[in-house]
């Protein structure tokens, strides 16, 4: 009976012609061929690449490359905009080669590239990164764990297993976290409060390195296919699927 259900609900919503979360709108070819770290500074995408090691700020209406700037350090990952400067997060830690990984937070002027700030990581491989306006968010693909930290000394201010066993990408939308795996290939949105998954949605390539939202769309940059893809996000199914989700699991507990 419930899978009726299910079905009805999805080809009620293709029957109406809706589009759906993580559609893709449009693509276009990153500027180097090992891209990491995404971020949106509220005009333009920020991209790290961890071959250049270099930090590429980019018109998201193009795909043209405005300028860049070195990275803070040796292998860069997740970047996040705080509304004044980037942050980077970094699993080597820095330069010389020799340094043993231990993940460090980099605050950099989008300016120049001085850093303005180095915290020690909350976790050894901070992957995706992210800023919700106070504090900051990493997942670790060897922990499995997002963790929500301080700015100022890297201070754990909670955790929670991720939805998948290697996270790559997260990103806040002002009320949801969005996080991407790597072995699933597939893009979830969280509930910061509590960790449950509220929707997934299919990853629009095989290695979806981090995630960014710009107020309205989601973007996904992939490791594969060097691309960075803009992602429709539709509140729409997001309310239907929800409210599904949630009768569906009312009539399991009658059951």
């Amino acid at each position: 009976m419930n899978r009726i259900i299910l079905l009805l609900v999805f080809g009620l919503i293709s029957f109406l012609g809706y589009s759906y979360t993580g559609e893709v709108i449009e693509s276009f070819d990153t500027p180097g061929s090992y891209p990491t770290g995404l971020t949106f500074d509220g005009e333009n995408l920020w991209l790290a690449d961890y071959k250049t090691d270099l930090l590429y700020c980019i018109d998201p209406n193009t795909g043209k490359l405005i300028r860049s700037i070195s990275s803070p350090a040796y292998w860069p990952e997740g970047l996040a905009w705080d509304g004044e400067a980037l942050w980077n997060a970094d699993v080597k830690g820095g330069i010389p080669l020799s340094e043993n990984y231990a993940g460090k937070i980099y605050r950099v002027n989008p300016e120049d590239g001085t850093i303005l700030k180095t915290v020690q990581a909350p976790s050894s491989t901070p992957r995706g990164l992210t800023w919700d306006g106070k504090y900051l968010w990493c997942v670790d693909s060897d922990s499995d764990e997002v963790i929500q930290f301080s700015p100022e000394d890297g201070t754990t201010i909670r955790s929670f297993r991720s939805p998948a066993r290697d996270p790559r990408g997260i990103t806040f939308d002002g009320k949801y976290l969005w996080i991407s795996d790597r072995i699933k290939d597939e893009v979830y949105m969280v509930d910061p409060e509590t960790g449950s998954v509220v929707l997934i949605t299919d990853a629009p390539g095989a290695f979806i390195r981090d995630l960014c939202f710009d107020g309205k769309n989601l973007w996904a940059v992939d490791y594969q296919d060097d691309k960075i893809y803009k992602l429709k996000v539709n509140d729409i199914i997001h309310i239907k699927l929800k409210l599904f989700i949630h009768t569906k699991s009312q009539i399991l507990a009658r059951e």
